[in-house]
């Protein structure tokens, strides 16, 4: 991921050079309101910008209108940066969100599912930790702070490419920890029969016997 997203390493068929340049000049701030039956959504630095339906826990809903609150598209970021662990975030949905967030949409033509994966790495995140020094802990960046840093910009075909192959590898991730999840689950059923003695194991007489020679002999 470090490789690819700084142009250090480059897929085949792709040798144009790297450019870097403002975010401002990629992104744009909006805010489109008055949009109050449209879903509410949460910013999360795990799972992108998401309904609030699908928080787990208490939600604590907006007690005045809605009215006020700003849309986001599908395809979006949005500012949501409390901390030096990343807060630029990626919207699958459609809804609204708080005032107080920044919503981004692009100038240009570009990969979303690129700067998605960039927004997250560790490269950004320095750069956005250099970019944000003297802000007063848990304030949100602002749009002024975001602009001014350089972000890469390579072709639009490459951009495709690359987030290919790191879609790839995230659904591979993904299928692992499903059947890391279905193991361990077994793995509690077994202790749960095994330690309950609702299920006996089974020693043949002569392994045990020959188990027992060996301790012997040692």
């Amino acid at each position: 991921m470090q490789q690819l997203l700084s142009g250090k390493k480059r897929l085949p068929g792709f040798s144009e050079e790297w450019y870097e340049v403002k975010s401002g000049e990629i992104f744009k701030n909006i805010s489109i309101k008055n949009h109050p039956n449209e879903e509410l959504l949460s910013a999360t630095q795990d799972r992108g910008v998401i309904p609030r339906s699908m928080l787990e826990g208490r939600v604590a809903m907006p007690e005045s209108e809605t009215k006020a609150y700003k849309l986001v598209k599908k395809g979006n970021f949005l500012i949501s940066l409390r901390s030096f662990q990343g807060g630029i975030e990626y919207s699958e949905y459609q809804g609204i969100v708080s005032p107080a967030y920044t919503v981004l949409t692009s100038r240009l033509t570009i990969d979303e599912g690129f700067y998605k994966h960039y927004f997250k790495s560790g490269r950004f995140i320095r750069k956005l930790g250099v970019a944000i020094i003297g802000i007063r802990d848990g304030k949100q960046i602002s749009f002024d702070d975001f602009s001014v840093i350089k972000i890469p910009q390579p072709v639009f075909q490459e951009q495709c490419a690359i987030a290919a192959v790191l879609n790839a590898a995230d659904d591979e991730i993904r299928l692992a920890k499903v059947e890391v999840d279905a193991l361990k689950q077994q793995k509690r059923g077994l202790m749960q029969e095994l330690l309950t003695g609702k299920t006996m194991v089974k020693v043949e007489e002569e392994e045990h016997q020959s188990d027992l020679l060996k301790s012997t002999l040692v």
